[in-house]
């Protein structure tokens, strides 16, 4: 067996054994104090969390709201642009119309100045070749 302790042996180790037992609910009871010093009463907690909820749905409205408006904005810019290209789309197809139009009648223009002349050399080059003829009694 165990050896035998005596009363007094017991007597302290039961001593020793309710002083832990103390100090160890001390201790919890501190560590219990501790966390509840810590801890938000749930009626202040539901009214935090329920003012977060109510800010944290404006800012989605505003973010909603600010992202229309940037959408409408940008159709709006984008129908002005559109009508700016279009009108410069036009502008340019008359200019390169006018453009060709020129080119034509400079072609046209250049082409009957080298017409006529040719033919006033024709004219030249027959009238000089007739008096050469005449003046060699060709008739």
């Amino acid at each position: 067996m165990a050896e035998d302790r005596t009363l007094g042996e017991l007597a302290r180790n039961l001593a020793d054994f309710k002083r832990d037992i103390r100090e160890s609910l001390k201790n919890a009871d501190d560590r219990h104090a501790d966390l509840a010093g810590k801890m938000v009463p749930t009626s202040l907690w539901q009214a935090e969390h329920e003012s977060l909820e109510r800010d944290v749905a404006e800012l989605r409205d505003d973010v909603r709201q600010a992202v229309e408006r940037i959408e409408r904005t940008s159709l709006e810019r984008m129908g002005v642009l559109t009508e700016k290209i279009d009108k410069l789309d036009r502008r340019i197809g008359a200019h390169e119309s006018a453009h060709r139009d020129s080119n034509a009648w400079s072609r046209s223009k250049t082409l009957t100045a080298i017409g006529i002349a040719v033919g006033a050399v024709a004219t030249v080059a027959g009238a000089w070749i007739a008096a050469v003829l005449a003046a060699k009694g060709v008739h």
